[in-house]
């Protein structure tokens, strides 16, 4: 059943706001993303993390029965909305994987929606995202894999100041098929100097 996207979502208060440029992003973790899962009102829940219909739920939930995060790993998301309307979500841009012991995690993003691609949402998401990492979550390295056909992705992280660090053969699966990957990396050179201080 698809999602009528006149629904208002109820008030999530339990949830960070943050604005960014034409964006309100907020802020998903482990902890606020399993109350929000077991929130009663469950269709607003769908159309608040993009779930428009009942495959993409079906993984979510299906993600979040199997354990979000584990002992060395977990994650931090942030849902992007318009002012216009803060009870659908557009798209996401966070950390999917969180090495806090190593300092390090990769970054995700994607806009639900050909209406909402070239107009430069992502790149403010992404500017703001890098900038939580290193301030809130003290990375030193945030690493990023995007398909070598994605030229909006590479320009992106490109424009963010991402260095191509390497090519992956056949490392990820999409719809049963081995695909190719681009490593990129962004470091964060103040911190770094402070730890080379600090020897």
């Amino acid at each position: 059943m698809d999602i009528g996207f006149n629904e208002i979502a109820p008030d999530f208060d339990f949830i960070p706001a943050f604005t960014c440029g034409r964006l309100i992003l907020r802020h998903i973790d482990e902890h606020n993303f399993e109350r929000l899962l077991l929130h009663s009102n469950q269709q607003a829940v769908r159309l608040f993390l993009g779930s428009t219909n009942d495959a993409v739920w079906e993984e979510q939930l299906r993600r979040y029965k199997a354990g979000l995060h584990s002992w060395n790993n977990t994650f931090c998301h942030f849902f992007l909305f318009k002012p216009s309307d803060t009870s659908r979500a557009i798209g996401y841009c966070g950390f999917h994987q969180i090495h806090p012991g190593h300092r390090r995690a990769e970054l995700g993003y994607s806009l639900f929606s050909d209406e909402f691609k070239r107009q430069g949402l992502m790149t403010e998401a992404v500017q703001f995202v890098i900038s939580f990492g290193f301030r809130h979550l003290k990375l030193i390295r945030i690493e990023a894999m995007t398909s070598p056909e994605n030229l909006a992705s590479k320009k992106i992280l490109e424009n963010n100041g991402f260095q191509l660090e390497g090519h992956l053969r056949q490392n990820y699966l999409r719809d049963g098929k081995a695909e190719d990957s681009l490593m990129y990396a962004l470091l964060n050179e103040e911190e770094l100097n402070l730890m080379r201080e600090n020897i």
